[in-house]
């Protein structure tokens, strides 16, 4: 898999080392393969990892934890020694890592070595995602894990799930007046959290927004008045008047 070194590297805080099956600390984003799935089963998240060491008295390898994360490091140690996963890689119960994690995310996916879909999040799955919109507009290069166990590229699951590619919003530039674009792109998906919906714009608008969770539908409005005043972008005012309109 080739990785574009040109890129400039940004400063990844936790990553899962696949060699050693643990956790460390900050690794350029360039080495890094980022993975987006979805727990079927139960989750395990970055407490687990420490509650884990502590109940059995020495470490257990992350990939020891569940059968989705030993089939990711099998698939992916052939192409990296380092991976992220939200879950694992973020301490959620620390709101200022947090904070920063989403704020960062952006830009890690634009300079890391590739996103890769794990194999239980189909093309479908993935295009119904709010996150995942932030996901496609930054990744330089995607890829998916197949049924099978193979590392593929996104043409060959669209061929093999019969998706069709032009849906998936790749490579979504923002520029000044397409606002609205994004928006409705963004608003045919979903997230778990309503604040969500703005938050994984914020880094394709390339504004800064401060967190609050709990404020709901408010996160839209600070977005959107963030856009204003960093880009003194109006375009959007198209988009809020046709939702009116309808």
């Amino acid at each position: 898999m080739n990785i574009w070194r040109e890129r400039h590297g940004h400063i990844v805080n936790r990553v899962w080392d696949l060699r050693q099956d643990k956790l460390i600390n900050n690794i350029d984003s360039r080495k890094v393969i980022f993975v987006t799935h979805r727990w079927n089963d139960v989750e395990v998240g970055y407490q687990d990892t420490m509650e884990s060491k502590q109940a059995h008295g020495h470490a257990v390898g992350i990939s020891e934890m569940s059968r989705k994360l030993h089939r990711i490091k099998k698939v992916l140690q052939e192409y990296t020694d380092y991976v992220w996963i939200d879950t694992i890689c973020i301490d959620k119960s620390n709101l200022s890592e947090l904070d920063e994690a989403i704020r960062s995310m952006y830009k890690w996916y634009a300079s890391c070595a590739a996103v890769v879909l794990d194999s239980n999040t189909t093309l479908k799955v993935w295009r119904s995602r709010g996150w995942c919109l932030q996901e496609g507009a930054a990744a330089g290069i995607l890829r998916g894990i197949t049924q099978e166990g193979k590392l593929a590229t996104i043409q060959q699951l669209a061929n093999d799930q019969d998706h069709n590619l032009c849906t998936l919003d790749l490579h979504l530039c923002y520029r000044i007046g397409n606002a609205s674009e994004i928006l409705a792109r963004m608003d045919v998906r979903k997230t778990t959290r309503d604040e969500d919906m703005a938050y994984a714009l914020a880094g394709i608008f390339s504004i800064d927004l401060t967190l609050s969770y709990g404020e709901g539908s408010r996160s839209r409005a600070r977005l959107l008045h963030q856009l204003a005043i960093q880009h003194g972008d109006l375009s959007f005012l198209s988009f809020q008047i046709s939702q009116t309109t309808y």
